[in-house]
Protein backbone atom coordinates (compact mmCIF):
# COMPACT_ATOMS: atom_id res chain seq x y z
CA UNK A 1 0.00 0.00 0.00
CA UNK A 2 1.08 3.41 -1.11
CA UNK A 3 1.78 5.19 2.27
CA UNK A 4 1.14 8.87 1.16
CA UNK A 5 -1.26 9.21 -1.64
CA UNK A 6 -2.56 12.86 -3.03
CA UNK A 7 -5.76 12.67 -5.07
CA UNK A 8 -6.47 16.07 -7.11
CA UNK A 9 -9.59 17.41 -9.06
CA UNK A 10 -10.08 20.74 -10.19
CA UNK A 11 -11.22 22.17 -7.19
CA UNK A 12 -10.64 19.65 -4.41
CA UNK A 13 -7.19 18.38 -3.31
CA UNK A 14 -7.02 14.86 0.03
CA UNK A 15 -4.18 13.89 1.11
CA UNK A 16 -3.98 9.79 2.51
CA UNK A 17 -1.72 8.42 4.67
CA UNK A 18 -1.88 4.52 4.98
CA UNK A 19 -5.04 4.40 2.63
CA UNK A 20 -7.04 6.97 5.44
CA UNK A 21 -7.80 10.43 4.62
CA UNK A 22 -5.60 13.16 6.69
CA UNK A 23 -6.91 16.32 5.17
CA UNK A 24 -9.52 17.20 1.92
CA UNK A 25 -10.01 20.47 1.16
CA UNK A 26 -12.14 22.55 -1.35
CA UNK A 27 -9.21 24.91 -2.89
CA UNK A 28 -10.09 28.27 -4.07
CA UNK A 29 -8.55 30.53 -7.12
CA UNK A 30 -9.05 33.73 -5.65
CA UNK A 31 -5.24 34.06 -3.30
CA UNK A 32 -7.25 37.53 -1.85
CA UNK A 33 -10.28 35.34 -0.29
CA UNK A 34 -10.44 36.00 3.27
CA UNK A 35 -11.91 32.64 4.50
CA UNK A 36 -9.99 30.38 6.55
CA UNK A 37 -6.95 28.80 4.31
CA UNK A 38 -6.30 25.84 3.04
CA UNK A 39 -2.60 25.68 4.83
CA UNK A 40 -4.36 26.54 7.97
CA UNK A 41 -7.31 23.64 7.40
CA UNK A 42 -4.26 21.32 6.79
CA UNK A 43 -2.04 22.43 10.04
CA UNK A 44 -5.65 21.68 11.83
CA UNK A 45 -5.97 18.50 10.87
CA UNK A 46 -2.27 17.47 11.38
CA UNK A 47 -2.46 18.89 15.37
CA UNK A 48 -5.58 16.75 16.14
CA UNK A 49 -5.27 13.72 14.41
CA UNK A 50 -1.23 13.13 15.93
CA UNK A 51 -2.61 14.56 19.01
CA UNK A 52 0.59 17.59 19.17
CA UNK A 53 0.41 19.16 22.26
CA UNK A 54 2.40 22.60 21.32
CA UNK A 55 2.12 24.77 18.07
CA UNK A 56 4.72 27.61 16.89
CA UNK A 57 4.25 29.90 13.95
CA UNK A 58 6.39 32.22 12.32
CA UNK A 59 5.16 35.08 10.24
CA UNK A 60 1.41 35.50 11.36
CA UNK A 61 0.61 38.66 9.40
CA UNK A 62 -3.05 39.45 11.07
CA UNK A 63 -3.33 36.16 12.81
CA UNK A 64 -6.53 34.74 11.47
CA UNK A 65 -5.16 31.49 10.37
CA UNK A 66 -2.94 31.61 14.10
CA UNK A 67 -6.70 32.30 15.82
CA UNK A 68 -8.15 29.69 13.54
CA UNK A 69 -5.23 26.63 14.22
CA UNK A 70 -5.41 27.56 17.97
CA UNK A 71 -8.88 27.68 18.50
CA UNK A 72 -10.17 24.50 17.02
CA UNK A 73 -7.15 22.63 18.84
CA UNK A 74 -8.11 22.79 22.48
CA UNK A 75 -5.59 20.03 23.08
CA UNK A 76 -2.70 22.11 23.11
CA UNK A 77 -0.38 22.79 26.36
CA UNK A 78 0.89 25.97 24.82
CA UNK A 79 1.23 28.06 21.64
CA UNK A 80 3.09 30.81 20.52
CA UNK A 81 3.50 33.39 17.74
CA UNK A 82 6.06 35.60 15.74
CA UNK A 83 5.83 38.94 13.94
CA UNK A 84 7.38 42.21 13.21
CA UNK A 85 5.28 44.35 11.68
CA UNK A 86 2.28 44.96 13.64
CA UNK A 87 0.79 43.68 16.83
CA UNK A 88 -1.80 40.78 16.89
CA UNK A 89 -4.63 40.06 18.85
CA UNK A 90 -4.37 36.37 19.68
CA UNK A 91 -7.03 33.71 21.35
CA UNK A 92 -4.63 31.98 22.35
CA UNK A 93 -1.19 31.28 23.59
CA UNK A 94 1.70 34.32 23.54
CA UNK A 95 2.17 36.58 20.52
CA UNK A 96 5.98 38.32 20.01
CA UNK A 97 6.57 41.06 18.25
CA UNK A 98 10.02 41.10 17.12
CA UNK A 99 12.08 39.02 14.04
CA UNK A 100 12.48 35.51 13.74
CA UNK A 101 16.26 35.94 14.73
CA UNK A 102 15.43 37.53 17.98
CA UNK A 103 12.66 35.02 19.24
CA UNK A 104 15.15 32.30 18.51
CA UNK A 105 17.82 33.90 20.99
CA UNK A 106 15.35 34.21 23.17
CA UNK A 107 13.11 31.13 23.18
CA UNK A 108 13.45 28.00 25.66
CA UNK A 109 10.73 25.77 24.29
CA UNK A 110 10.74 23.04 22.03
CA UNK A 111 7.44 22.80 19.83
CA UNK A 112 5.67 19.96 18.13
CA UNK A 113 4.35 21.56 15.10
CA UNK A 114 6.09 24.56 13.73
CA UNK A 115 4.26 26.59 10.83
CA UNK A 116 7.14 28.61 9.05
CA UNK A 117 5.25 31.53 6.90
CA UNK A 118 7.85 34.92 7.74
CA UNK A 119 10.20 36.76 5.36
CA UNK A 120 10.12 34.20 2.01
CA UNK A 121 13.61 35.21 0.87
CA UNK A 122 15.53 32.10 0.60
CA UNK A 123 17.96 33.00 2.74
CA UNK A 124 15.69 33.74 5.94
CA UNK A 125 13.80 30.85 4.79
CA UNK A 126 16.74 28.26 5.74
CA UNK A 127 17.63 29.87 8.48
CA UNK A 128 14.45 30.55 9.73
CA UNK A 129 14.37 26.55 9.03
CA UNK A 130 17.70 25.17 10.65
CA UNK A 131 16.90 27.18 13.64
CA UNK A 132 13.50 25.35 13.74
CA UNK A 133 15.07 22.27 13.73
CA UNK A 134 16.72 22.73 16.96
CA UNK A 135 13.64 23.48 18.95
CA UNK A 136 11.05 20.60 17.02
CA UNK A 137 10.24 17.68 19.75
CA UNK A 138 10.58 13.98 18.58
CA UNK A 139 8.43 13.37 15.75
CA UNK A 140 7.47 16.76 15.28
CA UNK A 141 6.47 18.05 11.70
CA UNK A 142 7.74 21.59 10.07
CA UNK A 143 5.54 23.31 7.76
CA UNK A 144 6.75 26.15 4.94
CA UNK A 145 4.43 28.15 3.20
CA UNK A 146 4.63 29.07 -0.04
CA UNK A 147 6.74 26.87 -1.59
CA UNK A 148 5.43 25.75 -5.48
CA UNK A 149 3.85 28.67 -6.54
CA UNK A 150 1.44 28.03 -9.33
CA UNK A 151 1.98 31.63 -11.48
CA UNK A 152 4.94 33.67 -12.63
CA UNK A 153 3.59 36.47 -10.86
CA UNK A 154 3.82 34.86 -6.94
CA UNK A 155 7.67 34.90 -7.24
CA UNK A 156 7.68 38.55 -6.52
CA UNK A 157 8.88 39.46 -3.16
CA UNK A 158 5.61 40.74 -1.86
CA UNK A 159 4.10 36.82 -2.27
CA UNK A 160 6.49 34.09 -2.22
CA UNK A 161 9.82 35.41 -3.37
CA UNK A 162 12.30 32.74 -3.69
CA UNK A 163 11.01 30.27 -1.10
CA UNK A 164 10.27 28.09 -3.65
CA UNK A 165 14.07 26.63 -3.26
CA UNK A 166 14.07 25.22 0.02
CA UNK A 167 13.10 22.48 -2.02
CA UNK A 168 16.35 22.20 -3.72
CA UNK A 169 17.87 22.90 0.02
CA UNK A 170 16.01 19.86 1.83
CA UNK A 171 17.20 17.45 -1.19
CA UNK A 172 20.33 18.45 -0.63
CA UNK A 173 20.00 16.94 2.88
CA UNK A 174 17.51 14.25 2.16
CA UNK A 175 19.68 12.03 4.79
CA UNK A 176 18.21 14.01 7.16
CA UNK A 177 14.91 14.75 6.45
CA UNK A 178 11.60 13.57 5.04
CA UNK A 179 9.60 16.26 3.41
CA UNK A 180 7.07 16.35 0.55
CA UNK A 181 5.53 19.56 -1.02
CA UNK A 182 1.54 19.61 -1.38
CA UNK A 183 0.13 21.34 -4.72
CA UNK A 184 -2.24 23.23 -1.91
CA UNK A 185 -3.96 26.66 -3.24
CA UNK A 186 -1.64 28.85 -5.62
CA UNK A 187 1.29 28.79 -3.16
CA UNK A 188 1.90 25.13 -2.02
CA UNK A 189 2.95 23.60 1.20
CA UNK A 190 5.78 21.62 2.48
CA UNK A 191 6.20 19.02 5.16
CA UNK A 192 9.18 18.25 6.73
CA UNK A 193 10.27 16.13 9.73
CA UNK A 194 13.02 14.54 11.05
CA UNK A 195 14.29 10.84 8.97
CA UNK A 196 15.92 9.35 12.18
CA UNK A 197 13.33 10.99 14.39
CA UNK A 198 10.35 8.13 13.96
CA UNK A 199 8.86 6.27 16.44
CA UNK A 200 9.66 2.80 15.53
CA UNK A 201 12.86 3.25 15.36
CA UNK A 202 14.06 2.32 19.09
CA UNK A 203 11.31 -0.17 19.04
Amino acid sequence: MQILSLVKTSNMITVKIMGKKLFSHKYKNNITDKAPTEHAELIDSILRRCDYKSYLELGIYDAKNYNYIVTKNKQLDYAECVDMLKDAKIAFGTFFKMTTDNYFLQNKKKFDVIFIDACHDIENVIKDFENSVKILNSNGVILLHDTSPKEKFLFDKNYCSDAYKINEYLNKHQDDYNYVTLPISNCSITIVNKKHDLRHIDL
